[in-house]
């Protein structure tokens, strides 16, 4: 049975969009393809450089959430010691930083891979993840599928390296044929590009008057339901 290993930066009980999705897709696809997930975090963060090098989590864990087995990777006071240059000139020297964070998490990655016949990462903030990934799967012999969750920002010269990584993907998830279309343009060949879609995660039950009492809000006072997060940029 082939089994995927997903890496992404964030991953629940940590709160978003993409985290969720991903989850979401993983859950309908272990019972068929035994799945593991490699992930920087497992609590809501937005730094997303800083919080995955020198301030991230103190130490490695593994947990299981909803059935999906996760493994949290860290740095080592060493390791965060030798990327220090990296990091702090990482958007001067980006490609170079890029790798150089990629090779230390290399070695964590590859041991959870070793029995796997996939591995794919969903793009959630900065790229040192994605590109060791890439880099296991190769030296793996393995296919590497990539979720970019692309905004029509993200072009131009502070993107490149992403949008190098777009077309060195063996596949691309995108979520709407939109999506699909920009890719394109960008470059990665239309066959490689795959739509899953996606929708809203809603609850099975709903009790809209409990709900109204315990938050102290009229019957006749309207809602207004805001979806997507809510960060202090």
């Amino acid at each position: 049975m082939s089994k995927i290993l997903l890496t992404t930066t964030s991953y629940p009980p940590a709160i978003g969009g993409a985290q969720l999705h991903t989850h979401q897709i993983l859950k309908r696809l272990s019972p068929d393809f035994p799945v593991q997930v490699v992930t920087h975090w497992a609590e809501n963060r937005t730094d997303w450089l800083f919080g995955t090098t020198l301030k991230a989590p103190a130490v490695s864990k593994a947990y299981t959430f909803e059935g999906i087995p996760v493994q949290l990777i860290t740095l080592s006071r060493r390791e965060r010691r030798q990327i220090l240059p990296y990091v702090l000139g990482y958007y001067t020297l980006k490609t170079t930083a890029i790798n150089k964070i990629a090779a230390h998490l290399l070695p964590k990655i590859e041991p959870l891979a070793r029995d796997c016949h996939l591995i794919h990462n969903t793009r959630i903030g900065r790229e040192p993840l994605s590109f060791a990934s890439l880099k296991t799967a190769r030296n793996l012999g393995i296919p590497f599928v990539f979720t970019p969750y692309h905004h029509p920002r993200w072009v131009g010269w502070n993107y490149r390296d992403y949008l190098n990584l777009y077309r060195r993907a063996d596949a691309l998830i995108a979520l709407t044929q939109a999506e699909k279309e920009t890719l394109i343009a960008l470059g990665v060949s239309a066959g490689r590009v795959f739509i899953t879609g996606i929708g809203p995660i809603v609850a099975d039950q709903s009790d809209p008057a409990t709900f109204r009492d315990q938050y102290g809000i009229p019957p006749e006072a309207p809602l207004v339901l805001f979806l997507g997060q809510k960060y202090p940029y």
